[in-house]
């Protein structure tokens, strides 16, 4: 479990099999990663490790409804962001299916999450305020911002926007 936040809501990735038998036909291992309290996203970015000679059968979200386009099954990574713009209560992150190859050898295997980022993680202070900043605009107010005074979060999106 990490804590990652200043609200001590921590995230797991649980196993529903911790131990498998070697076996002549393929089986399957379910990864769920949740958070221990309810949190307001509209997005979730995350890339989850892949053993050498494994894949993964599925990422999903049933809440949050997960598209194909969201999820990139090779590289083991999910971005999404809700169609509506709104923020949801989720605590179910997504549950990821992984085949594992008939004929796998004993021994320990990593299975987690490598990254996971959440997008306007905050509600909004005012409802129904539709302001458009043009884009240079935007990106001088946040030019001159001091690096030391950010979060995390918002350090992030400067280097998105700035490119630095």
């Amino acid at each position: 479990a990490v804590t990652v936040n200043a609200a001590e809501v921590t995230y797991t990735a649980q196993l529903d099999k911790t131990t498998l038998n070697v076996s002549f036909s393929e089986q399957k291992v379910v990864m769920t990663v949740s958070a221990s309290d309810a949190i307001l996203v509209d997005g979730i970015g995350m890339t989850v490790t892949i053993p050498e000679g494994w894949s993964i059968a599925s990422i999903e979200n049933e809440e949050l409804g997960f598209a194909p386009k969201n999820v990139n099954l090779a590289e083991g990574r999910v971005v999404y962001a809700a169609p509506d713009g709104q923020n949801h209560a989720v605590r179910l992150l997504a549950k990821v299916t992984y085949n594992v190859p008939a004929g796998t050898h004993a021994g320990d295997y990593l299975l987690g999450v490598e990254d996971l980022h959440f997008y306007d993680i905050y509600t909004p202070l005012v409802a129904d305020v539709d302001k458009k900043i043009p884009y240079a605009q935007a990106k001088q107010t946040i030019s001159a911002l001091n690096a030391n005074d950010m979060t995390e979060a918002q350090k992030y999106v400067y280097k998105s926007i700035i490119g630095e």
